[in-house]
């Protein structure tokens, strides 16, 4: 499976219905597959742009900054020793390990 393109069409924001189609299509899986375009949605758009209020899908997330950067630094939170900022005014937009700054110090 090629994990790298998979991640690219993620970060480019496919919603999950173009992802399933997308998986359907690129590993032959042969499901019969019916996604339903949502009416008015522009993929050029933000969501701070849409006007639409704001809910918070987490406490994790209290801003729309922090959803935009989500789906690239929520990938640290795997980790046991690096931290995505979770605790902070700024959740998922900080990474930082204090193996970082042992690795400055040696140098």
């Amino acid at each position: 499976m090629n994990y790298r393109k998979i991640l690219e069409h993620h970060f480019n924001g496919m919603t999950f219905g173009e992802l399933a189609q997308y998986f359907n299509g690129e590993f032959d899986l042969g499901v019969d597959l019916e996604v339903i375009e949502m009416q008015g949605y522009d993929r050029s758009e933000s969501y701070a742009e849409l006007d639409i209020p704001f809910v918070m899908p987490s406490p994790n997330m209290p801003t729309t900054d922090s959803i935009d950067v989500y789906p690239i630094t929520g990938l640290f939170e795997t980790f046991v020793n690096v931290s995505e900022g979770r605790g902070t005014t700024k959740p998922f937009q900080l990474v930082g390990s204090d193996f970082v700054i042992r690795i400055r110090r040696k140098n």
